[in-house]
């Protein structure tokens, strides 16, 4: 709401989806000050917005629902490489040191998956 407020925007129907994107692809503040927002981030900020907006509209306080004329984002182009032969064989191999659960000076595992 500091975004809406520094862009003048008092009241709820005073933002705009102009404002509105503009703050999806807002810098950061804080720490990482003067920085592009990462796709994450702009992401994030969009569901927020949608969320937000569309609870507004369903209760009655907004007549337009903003969220839903921000555009999309593209796709995330994650690269997911295959394994090698070699990681593969690695994989199936047993090991070659037992395992046991260790256990705290307490006298309990000292991981929780080893509690059981």
């Amino acid at each position: 709401m500091a975004y809406a407020t520094a862009c003048r925007c008092d009241l709820v129907c005073d933002v705009s989806s102009e404002v509105l994107w503009q703050w999806v692809n807002s810098p950061a503040t804080g720490i990482r000050a003067a920085q592009y927002p990462s796709e994450n981030i702009r992401r994030l900020r969009r569901a927020v917005a949608v969320a937000v907006y569309r609870t507004w509209f369903r209760l009655g306080i907004t007549e337009r629902n903003l969220g839903a004329s921000l555009p999309s984002l593209p796709g995330v182009q994650r690269v997911v490489s295959a394994f090698t032969a070699e990681q593969i064989q690695t994989s199936k191999t047993p090991p070659t040191e037992k395992r046991t659960a260790r256990t705290t000076s307490s006298g309990m595992p000292g991981h929780p998956c080893a509690w059981r």
